[in-house]
């Protein structure tokens, strides 16, 4: 008793309200739930579950968005001050002369009614000198006023500047042309001589040479015709013919050397050729060519070639084997048929057939030939025109000859 009467006495002077300790413990405070953590409890919170950072109002749910203030209009920029009109500078206008002052109609006595303005100081006056007295120095022309409903010719309008004078445009006179046995200008008719001292016209050029031939259509062998006179003339061209025909031989044996001897097997197109094959047969096509300037050759010189009856023979001979070389004119065609396969239907029959005609007879033709050459260069080395030694062609082709 005595330690409880302190205790109330204590409470009372503090103003407080003593309650029981086991009062305490039975009505502990209320505990407030914010499951979704927007600062309203669940109890008023009517829109649970709003999202973290989300803005609420008093009942938990989210506020209204604020009104933005709408954007102040911008101000148009102030319009730019006009351009300041250009000074008409002195060198702009006209000079101050008499003569243009004439030319404007403004500030003249035409248009005033009354006598003309005296000029400025330091401008000489203009106006007609009286008779017998010189023209001051530096005193213009007199030029007579202009009408005031008159406008010249390039002079400035009232307040309009005045525009540069451009030069006149000189277009240059062209000559025409001389006909032929017609007199030049400032030459007199008749074909007479210039005057003495007067350059002659340049003479025309000489016409364009014309243009050499295909060099796609010559191995290099070819030969020029015989233009030279006399029967000596005739032998030495015929000795060179000979020679060059031997060496054209070898070439051509040479092009064929380790050929098939016959037409590809199932060639029914050009892109079944290969690229050897073709060129094999483009120079063959080549060799053609040059071949028929030897035939042309022995054939005018058998009719050049008299007073030895075994040089008759033996050019004959020789005109009559290259006439027979026909078997290269198979190369002309294959050429063709590679070129433009359309043209050659079915082609692969055409193909076969100038292909194998080729093979079969070329290198018998073309030895026969030879023989007749090395003939030929016996019969001319006999009359006086030697010539080396010329082997004669392997009896067999450079190919194996398919039947």
């Amino acid at each position: 008793m005595r330690r409880l009467i302190p205790l109330v006495a204590l409470a009372l002077c503090a103003g407080g309200t003593v309650r029981p300790l086991v009062a305490q413990a039975k009505n502990p405070p209320p505990i407030v739930r914010d499951s979704d953590r927007d600062g309203v409890p669940d109890l008023r919170d009517r829109c649970r579950g709003t999202p973290a950072g989300t803005r609420v109002d008093a009942t938990g749910c989210p506020a209204p968005a604020a009104p933005t203030q709408a954007a102040a209009p911008t101000q148009a920029p102030p319009p730019a001050a006009p351009a300041a009109a250009p000074v008409q500078t002195q060198a702009a206008r006209p000079s101050d002369t008499a003569a243009t002052r004439g030319a404007q109609p403004s500030d003249t006595a035409a248009t005033r009614g009354a006598q003309p303005t005296q000029p400025p100081a330091g401008q000489p006056k203009t106006g007609t000198a009286p008779s017998g007295l010189p023209t001051p120095a530096g005193a213009a022309a007199a030029v007579p006023a202009a009408r005031p409903d008159a406008v010249q010719p390039g002079a400035p309008t009232q307040g309009q500047a005045a525009q540069p004078q451009l030069p006149p445009v000189v277009v240059p006179t062209v000559p025409a042309a001389v006909q032929p046995g017609a007199a030049a200008p400032g030459q007199p008719a008749g074909g007479a001589a210039p005057a003495a001292g007067a350059q002659p016209a340049a003479a025309a050029p000489p016409p364009a040479a014309a243009a050499p031939s295909d060099p796609s259509l010559s191995a290099g062998f070819a030969v020029e015709p015989f233009e030279g006179e006399g029967e000596d003339a005739a032998l030495a061209y015929a000795k060179s013919l000979v020679t060059k025909f031997d060496t054209l031989a070898l070439r051509l044996r040479d092009v064929f050397v380790n050929a098939s001897g016959a037409p590809v097997v199932g060639a029914s197109a050009p892109n079944f050729l290969s690229s050897r094959e073709r060129n094999r047969w483009s120079q063959c096509r080549r060799f053609h060519f040059d071949l028929a300037t030897y035939a042309a050759a022995a054939q005018d010189l058998r009719e050049r070639i008299q007073g030895s009856a075994a040089l008759e023979r033996a050019a004959g001979s020789f005109d009559d084997a290259l006439q027979g070389i026909t078997a290269t004119s198979e190369c002309d065609n294959v050429v063709s048929m590679i070129e433009a396969p359309d043209r050659f239907a079915p082609w692969e029959q055409s193909y076969q057939a100038s292909a194998r005609g080729f093979y079969q007879s070329w290198y018998a033709q073309l030895r026969a030939a030879h023989e007749a050459a090395r003939a030929f260069g016996r019969a001319l080395a006999a009359l006086g025109q030697p010539l080396g030694m010329i082997p004669a062609l392997p009896s067999t082709p450079p190919h194996p000859v398919v039947r």
